[in-house]
């Protein structure tokens, strides 16, 4: 559905923060559909100074002149009253990051819509797009429900499919399916609107979750299977980045995997982690085959080819990565 040349007669509060909202949100505006107040959360400390780093949301809305809040407390009278006076038809979730409380879902007419990439029920919770590429899906998509109290709970408007392939990573699967669920989110707000939807409860039963992704899940375990260590870091690049060490001249040095592929070995005399040289790029044996590296990124410095990085360490060949 295009509505470029339609305005919808609807006042539309959009809550969002990480990159995920930003295509969700280009794509309302695209079909004419502006939010009258866009949510986000306030700027947090990032990097190692911890300077205050503001949301993509807040960034994107400063640039396109939308206007914006930046919450601390969503369950504060203030909050209720500024949202209250809008009089909201729909509020719009895309990645927002904060539970929101019943107190502000009962606010709009037509109630709170959510865009989870997953296929509910299955993937429930903050991490559904890296389950699904470290699961092996090869089919994921995007739901848009309705928000009730419970996290990623609600009945089910509206789903579309999307093909993971061999070598889809986070990255592009989390921009793809972002737009998708904008293109679906507009046709779920007509229905809205028109009330010509039929929501769908979930099958609880079968429903799976996620967990939040720590910095520590990166760390690599090179006696597991090639495979799943593949999946690994397709899932997990750019953040938190899958990494091992590697121990040169007494020094540990943290080495960052941001791409590789999967190699026949069955030469198991080697203990997993163990580095050899093939065709000018880096093996690493492994529980089961064997990883081929093809890019990396040493801590402190830009990420490289695989080959580049031999040439100016060839004495990585026969170390063992931990």
């Amino acid at each position: 559905m295009n509505l470029q040349n339609k305005t919808l007669p609807a006042n539309i509060i959009f809550f969002g923060t990480s990159e995920f909202a930003i295509p969700v949100l280009e794509e309302l505006l695209k079909n004419n559909i502006q939010p009258v107040l866009v949510v986000t959360t306030p700027d947090k400390p990032s990097g190692r100074g911890k300077k205050l780093t503001p949301s993509f949301v807040k960034i994107y809305c400063s640039s396109h002149k939308l206007a914006l809040i930046t919450p601390d407390d969503l369950k504060s009278e203030e909050i209720l009253n500024t949202l209250k006076k809008t009089d909201p038809d729909i509020f719009v979730i895309a990645s927002y990051g904060k539970i929101i409380p019943s107190s502000l879902l009962q606010i709009p007419k037509k109630g709170t819509l959510n865009v989870h990439p997953s296929l509910l029920p299955k993937y429930r919770g903050p991490s559904p797009i890296q389950s699904a590429i470290m699961s092996g899906d090869t089919i994921t998509g995007v739901t848009i429900m309705l928000t009730d109290e419970q996290m990623d709970h609600g009945p089910i408007l509206k789903k579309a499919e999307y093909k993971i392939g061999p070598k889809t990573t986070t990255k592009y699967l989390k921009k793809n399916l972002a737009e998708l669920g904008g293109r679906i989110l507009v046709e779920t707000i007509q229905d809205r609107l028109e009330e010509n939807t039929k929501p769908k409860e979930q099958d609880h039963a079968s429903a799976t979750f996620t967990k939040k992704i720590s910095k520590k899940d990166g760390h690599l375990n090179w006696s597991g299977d090639a495979d799943i260590i593949e999946k690994k870091i397709r899932a997990l690049n750019p953040w938190p980045g899958t990494y091992c060490f590697w121990e040169t001249n007494g020094k540990q040095t943290r080495l960052i995997i941001t791409e590789a592929e999967v190699a026949d070995y069955d030469h198991h005399d080697r203990a997993p982690g163990t580095v050899f040289k093939t065709e000018g790029e880096i093996g690493v044996v492994t529980g089961k085959n064997a990883i081929i590296i093809k890019k990396i990124k040493p801590e402190g410095r830009n990420e490289m080819t695989a080959e580049n990085f031999l040439r100016g360490h060839p004495d990585i060949e026969g170390s063992q990565l931990k």
